[in-house]
């Protein structure tokens, strides 16, 4: 039985790691929106948000942490839907601003909390 020498098995790992960013199936534009540096809501951003009031904090702190940007509609939804914050746990909200403050880029995530009008709702939220 031959054996593989050290350069077969990383030449073998480069090929695997090709097929394997070959394989992703993209259906809504994520890795266009990666490249851009963009986060966006999949689908109906309102809906997404609806559903769990906690991805607008996510939304956020993604952007903040990775330094991208909020796509304009999404920022938009934010805004309309920020008071529904006030209907997540503390701790929840607690969680999320925890990783907002030691993932990196806290003042960014502090700003984008501004601009989208959940810096209000979160600091309420938190005083009580």
């Amino acid at each position: 039985m031959a054996r593989m020498g050290h350069q077969d098995i990383s030449g073998f790992d480069d090929v695997k790691s090709a097929a394997l960013r070959s394989a992703v199936l993209d259906f809504v534009g994520g890795v266009a929106d990666l490249e851009a540096g963009v986060v966006r809501a999949i689908g109906q951003a309102e809906l997404r948000f609806e559903e769990d009031h906690l991805r607008m904090l996510r939304g956020v702190r993604f952007a903040a942490r990775f330094g991208f940007e909020l796509e304009a509609g999404t920022k938009a939804a934010i805004r309309r839907l920020a008071a529904r914050i006030d209907g997540v746990s503390r701790e929840r909200v607690r969680d999320e601003l925890t990783k907002m403050l030691t993932e990196g880029r806290a003042r960014r995530a502090f700003e984008l909390l501004d601009e989208t009008g959940l810096l209000e709702h979160v600091c309420r939220k938190l005083h009580r």
